[in-house]
């Protein structure tokens, strides 16, 4: 038996944010996930989340063009701050599963994430090119988590 999230491609990306490992991976666990998720020039809702191991989710993504996507997947693994997995479906296509950790690293979050199973390089880079893309998901998180750590400094933290 063949399992095309063993046997496929994936890709590798870290990424540093000025916040708490708390804080950035909270903001993949609440209806903020939406605000940051959508690539450029795309808008995307959380329809449904229950973010604990066996919980699914279901976000609804706007494109520029008037079309929508769908992207469901159920939470695999949960282990707050540090990792997190979770399976990838875009309208019932390719199933990919992403695994995200979260190490503290100076006075940030390295952030890395692993996304595997794609039976193609094309729909592998497509997905390369939209996380890191600029203005795209993971600038936009770093705006989220980076207003939300901005807004928790005068709380007086020692």
């Amino acid at each position: 038996m063949n399992d095309t999230r063993e046997s496929g491609l994936s890709l590798e990306i870290t990424r540093w944010f000025d916040a708490s490992r708390e804080s950035v991976f909270d903001a993949w666990l609440s209806e903020i996930w939406g605000e940051w998720l959508a690539p450029v020039g795309a808008h995307c809702k959380v329809v449904a989340q229950e973010p604990h191991v066996g919980g699914s989710y279901h976000v609804s993504l706007s494109r520029p063009d008037g079309s929508s996507v769908n992207i469901t997947g159920i939470y695999q693994e949960l282990v707050r701050p540090s990792r997190l997995v979770l399976s990838w479906l875009r309208d019932n296509s390719q199933e990919t599963v992403i695994t995200v950790t979260f190490e503290h690293h100076g006075k940030g979050t390295a952030v890395a994430l692993r996304q595997t199973g794609f039976e193609d390089q094309v729909l592998r880079d497509g997905y390369e090119k939209t996380w890191t893309s600029s203005g795209g998901p993971f600038d936009k998180l770093a705006a989220v988590v980076g207003a939300s750590l901005s807004d928790s400094d005068d709380s007086g933290t020692q």
